[in-house]
């Protein structure tokens, strides 16, 4: 059986090792996510060094390792140069990566990952090089939508997701808010279950003292966030997906970045809940938004 492999693959993670080589993280279509040695990778005329960048497709050869596999050959089909030339579109592209390697078993073949991959990073790059940080926001939180609906954990935007009714964000009422639990899986209604927990409160009293464990059961349950009518609606175009493309322009006005570094904030926390993995780039993101908006962030539980 021959020891050597071909695979398509996107590079997304890359650490030295030694003095001259590299470990690369990468996600390829037919063999999953693996973990390779670059060897001389770091030398100054090593022919592989610019193929072992982040977000590089390269066309692989690789041997099979006792630990792990080497690369021998590479050869670059997309590089996603653009990305580099702007901090927020590379923080971005960062943040995103994390999320597909959260997502990824290694060594099972993930081709719709793949390719939602290459997806994201393509939204990424045609955004301008000048982009501004609400494009930016928008673009990496529609991201975000997309990962978390390939693992089947979407947040429920468009329905309370206790009573399951439709919500309607009144754009026109500064003070309307939602409520959102990561438990319950998203928005909330919170005027509707006012008055469902007015409906059930004596059915808890009178339950507390024979069966607790079902009187609290029966308890709404409590927001872990806020999010006002602009930011809901703004979700919701993301769950739509397609309306999200249509109405670009008018989703990434100036006068909205707050909103999204608040949805950005929101999804991280989501994704930390059910995946139970901090997001090492959002430091950074924070960093890029806070210097470039200089808005209150992220947003307070409270309000």
């Amino acid at each position: 059986m021959s020891r050597t492999y071909r695979a398509t693959g996107i590079n997304l993670k890359s650490s030295p090792l030694g003095e001259s080589d590299r470990i690369l993280t990468i996600l390829t279509r037919d063999q999953g996510l693996i973990r390779v040695v670059a060897a001389g990778a770091r030398k100054p005329k090593s022919s592989l060094g610019g193929r072992c960048g982040l977000f590089v497709v390269n066309e692989l050869l690789l041997a099979k390792g006792k630990s792990l596999d080497r690369l021998t050959q590479a050869e670059a089909i997309a590089t996603y140069s653009g990305l580099s030339r702007n901090l927020g579109l590379l923080t971005a592209s960062q943040y995103l990566a994390e999320l597909v390697l959260f997502q990824t078993p290694d060594d099972r073949p993930e081709p719709q990952l793949f390719d939602l991959t290459l997806t994201l990073l393509d939204r990424l790059e045609a955004l301008p090089t000048n982009a501004t940080p609400t494009m930016t926001l928008a673009t990496l939180c529609a991201g975000i939508m997309r990962l978390l609906d390939f693992g089947g954990l979407t947040p429920q935007v468009r329905a309370c997701g206790v009573t399951s009714t439709a919500i309607v964000p009144d754009v026109a009422d500064p003070r309307w808010r939602a409520g959102f639990n990561f438990q319950v899986g998203g928005a909330i209604d919170l005027d509707l279950c006012r008055q469902w927990q007015q409906q059930r409160n004596p059915e808890i009293r009178q339950l507390w003292n024979q069966d607790r464990d079902a009187a609290i059961a029966l308890r709404i349950p409590t927001p872990d966030r806020y999010v006002n009518a602009a930011e809901l609606a703004l979700m919701q175009h993301l769950a739509a997906g397609d309306s999200f493309e249509r109405h670009f322009d008018q989703l990434t006005l100036p006068h909205l970045a707050p909103a999204w570094m608040n949805i950005e904030n929101l999804l991280r926390h989501y994704v930390q809940y059910h995946l139970g993995q901090g997001i090492q780039s959002a430091n950074l993101l924070d960093s890029y938004t806070t210097a470039m908006l200089a808005v209150p962030h992220p947003l307070d539980p409270s309000r």
